[in-house]
């Protein structure tokens, strides 16, 4: 039986999802992304905003968890968002989730409803208790429309004994990831997101580690490991030399995920990077932009192995 999980540190990528050219889910590259992640160095996978959730249906997110659970067989936790815009909903897709084989169920708080603080913490206690699953509480207001002030965060973690993390995708993410270290103690470690931009310096605040796309993993595992080490100069190094990459990645939601299907393509891990109907226009610059980066920072070639540092 495995080990309960009490806390969630290090870098674990969340998967981006290839699709054939009919919108359907490429399977074969999921399995063939999961099992070159496996042997990374990263501390997990997950699914999420990266995986498209949102583009979607709940029998597709689960038959996708499904799968990764499968080819893994346990040598990673598999974190799977199963967020709704109420309780019910976000119970069933816990559930859901669970007995598809996720490991840790990653919650963001119900849009819409302008939850109080005491609602969230009423909706956080149900899934714990129904579910049974460590939950890592994904606070990403850009994406939701609710604010979770790093007071509310803290009081999840303390009063509510699944939850096991809480992950900042609030922008700029440090200064806030550097608020809740301040008061969380033990109770929970604390995750950077929002591509991993602001890892080095998250990271020179007290992060625990970050939850990234797929695309260079070795990047943020050896930057981890540098200030695993204590040595944040050369973890803020190694990270600013490919600052730029992340930053122009970073300008719309589908151009991270073009991005990360791009670099995953050139590396030999997905077939293409086509995204389902409708997405983003992307701007016609953008691939000439991004070549100009990749060749800029000696990525154009990059293949399945990689040592960034």
């Amino acid at each position: 039986m495995p080990t309960p999980i009490r806390r969630l540190d290090g870098i674990i990528p969340i998967l981006s999802m290839p699709f054939r050219e009919d919108d359907e889910i490429d399977l074969e590259s999921l399995v063939a992304q999961a099992e070159w992640l496996a042997v990374t160095g990263v501390d997990g996978v997950g699914f999420g905003f990266g995986s498209e959730i949102y583009r979607l249906t709940d029998a597709e997110r689960d038959l996708a968890i499904a799968t990764v659970v499968r080819v893994l067989a346990g040598r990673l936790p598999i974190v799977a968002a199963a967020s709704a815009n109420s309780t019910r909903a976000t119970l069933l897709r816990s559930e859901a989730a669970r007995d598809a084989g996720a490991s840790v169920l990653m919650i963001t708080p119900p849009a819409f409803a302008s939850p109080t603080p005491d609602d969230l913490v009423t909706h956080y206690a149900a899934i714990a208790d129904r579910v049974g699953l460590p939950i890592i509480v994904q606070d990403a207001p850009s994406m939701t429309n609710v604010t979770m002030t790093d007071d509310l965060l803290v009081r999840l973690a303390q009063e509510i004994d699944l939850v096991v993390a809480v992950k900042i995708e609030a922008l700029p993410p440090a200064p806030k990831v550097g608020a809740v270290v301040a008061k969380i103690g033990d109770a929970a470690s604390v995750l950077g997101g929002a591509g991993g931009i602001d890892f080095a310096h998250e990271l020179g605040r007290g992060a625990h580690g970050t939850i990234p796309g797929a695309a260079t993993p070795e990047l943020f595992v050896a930057v981890y490991r540098h200030a695993r080490a204590g040595n944040l100069p050369a973890a803020r190094a190694l990270f600013n030399r490919y600052l730029p990459l992340l930053s122009l990645s970073a300008r719309t939601m589908d151009t991270f995920l073009f991005t990360q299907r791009e670099i995953l393509r050139r590396r030999g891990i997905l077939p293409s990077t086509h995204m389902r109907h409708p997405s983003e226009h992307l701007d016609p610059f953008f691939p000439t932009e991004l070549e100009q980066m990749l060749c800029d920072l000696d990525l154009a070639n990059l293949d399945r192995t990689w040592n960034p540092s």
